[in-house]
This record gives structure tokens, C-alpha cells and sequence, in this order.
């Protein structure tokens, strides 16, 4: 009789474990879910800009995480990559006025201090590209703005 009610209890002592770690599992991917979604909401409204005279629309990429500082939060930025014949200070003096940033792009990989902690975003249309000459990206980063901050990838 005693062997088995430890048997029993170590049977529901498993199962607790088990499903404790299911909801633990669903609380996460549930969190990085609604962040995800968030995510590509700001990326629907970076694409959805006027783009100005002679620039085309050519790719965008998005991130989220601790993108940079220290301490924990979920940063979320999107980025749309463009080809244009404006100078930067015509595309810069554009997109101000909608609260945007734009920076030139001279490589696949966009680079800026925004991505302190190993968060990468390349650009497939400027991988094979000699010359990135008129290329600049627009982009728009939000910091604390996450719809949930359980997210393990703002840690």
C-alpha cells in the first residue's frame, strides 16, 4: 500500500511538472506572439508612407529585442530600404516631417548604433551589389512600446 501511494504521488507529481512547464511554454510563445504581431503592425505603417518623387520602394526588414542600452524592455525597429535620385537632404528633409529617420546605405548590412547588442539586419537586394549608390534607408524605432514586456527577448 505504501509503495503504492508514493508511485501516485510521484505520477502526479510528474504530471504538475509537465503541465506547469506547458504553461510556462504557452506564456512565452504567447508573449512573443503579440510582440511579433506589434512588430509587423509598425512595419504595415513604415510601408504604407508616401514614398517622394523618383524612389522606388525596394525591401523592408524589421527586428525587435534589447536592441540596445542596458537594463529590459522590447525596442522594435523597421526598416525599408529605397532607391532614389533625391539627395539625402531632400529624402531626409521628407521624412522628418512624418517622425521618420534616414540614413545612406553603403552596404547589404544596415549599420547604426541603435544595434548595440548583436541584432542584424542585411538586405538581400544590396547583397550582390557593387555599387549601393543611391540607396538609403528609411526607418522608424520604437523603445517600451511593447504590448507585453514578458517577452524573454527584451532580457
Amino acid at each position: 500500500m505504501k509503495l503504492l501511494k508514493k508511485f501516485l504521488l510521484i505520477c502526479i507529481g510528474i504530471v504538475v511538472f509537465i503541465t506547469a512547464l506547458s504553461i510556462c511554454k504557452f506564456a512565452v510563445t504567447g508573449t512573443s506572439l503579440l510582440n511579433d504581431i506589434q512588430l509587423k503592425f509598425y512595419e504595415l505603417q513604415l510601408k504604407t508612407q508616401k514614398l517622394p518623387e523618383n524612389t522606388e520602394f525596394v525591401e523592408i526588414k524589421s527586428v525587435l529585442g534589447k536592441l540596445n542600452g542596458n537594463g529590459n524592455g522590447i525596442d522594435f525597429l523597421n526598416t525599408m530600404l529605397i532607391c532614389s535620385d533625391l539627395t539625402f537632404d531632400e529624402l531626409n528633409s521628407y521624412y522628418t516631417d512624418m517622425g521618420l529617420d534616414v540614413i545612406q546605405q553603403t552596404s547589404s548590412k544596415f549599420s547604426h548604433k541603435i544595434l548595440e547588442h548583436n541584432a542584424e539586419i542585411e538586405y538581400e537586394a544590396l547583397k550582390d551589389m557593387v555599387s549601393s549608390e543611391n540607396y538609403y534607408v528609411v526607418f522608424q524605432y520604437k523603445s517600451g512600446n511593447a504590448l507585453n514586456n514578458f517577452d524573454v527577448r527584451g532580457h
